[in-house]
């Protein structure tokens, strides 16, 4: 039991480094202070000899960090519905997550950019820069919907008034669709289906599964809010 707390621990603490590498360039020291500890003192949380409490992690969902994430290890390490979008790979993660273009998941969006996997994921992670002719592809997928001053700048509303876009559009979390082709929209659903089951991670399967759910608003079969 003892061997497998301290395990815990160390993933723990592995977790906060890898925050340090999406938000402080790998630094530790600039996390530290973002807790308004000394390096001395978080040197014990990176040691795996102490946890965050509450405000500590209050800290860190103002960065737009999963709470569920730091403690558990589930799920992804940001939160779309709190993360700012001040940065392009932060963007690029949250258009991912809150539109149908890549379908949720990163494998999806790496081939549909003709990129590797790895690639793809150090970009929405912050490790290397997105090129400029990858971001201007992004928003010729996206720019129907999404507005182009939040796209590149940061700016703004995300989405597009409905008006404007006569497709998806999201506000306050809730989705709302237009000009909806009912016949493709349930031979889409057949198709995620299909390639939801054929998924080896859960984050993929589940990816998957919020794209049919979104897919069954479309044809009135799914009326739930969350």
């Amino acid at each position: 039991m003892q061997e497998e707390n301290e395990f815990c621990r160390n993933k723990f603490a592995n977790r906060l480094r890898i925050v340090a590498d999406m938000f402080f360039e790998g630094k530790t020291g600039r996390l530290a202070e973002h807790f308004g500890m000394s390096p001395q003192t978080f040197s014990k949380y990176l040691g795996g000899k102490r946890t965050l409490g509450g405000e500590k992690l209050s800290l860190l969902t103002q960065l737009g960090v999963s709470v569920e994430w730091v403690l558990t290890g589930k799920g992804h390490p940001l939160n779309p519905d709190i993360l700012k979008p001040d940065a392009q790979w932060k963007r690029l993660y949250i258009v991912r997550l809150r539109t149908t273009v890549f379908h949720g998941t990163t494998r999806i969006a790496a081939e549909a950019l003709d990129v590797d996997i790895d690639t793809y994921i150090e970009w929405e992670t912050g490790k290397k820069t997105i090129p400029e002719y990858i971001i201007d592809e992004i928003f010729i997928k996206i720019g129907g919907f999404v507005n182009e001053e939040w796209w590149y700048e940061g700016n703004g509303k995300m989405f597009k008034d409905a008006s404007e876009s006569g497709t998806l559009i999201v506000q306050e979390n809730n989705l709302n669709y237009l000009s909806i082709d009912k016949e493709k929209v349930e031979n889409d659903i057949c198709n995620f289906l299909n390639e939801m089951i054929r998924q080896d991670s859960r984050e993929d399967r589940e990816a998957f599964a919020r794209t049919i759910k979104i897919k069954l608003r479309e044809v009135g079969l799914f009326t739930q809010k969350d």
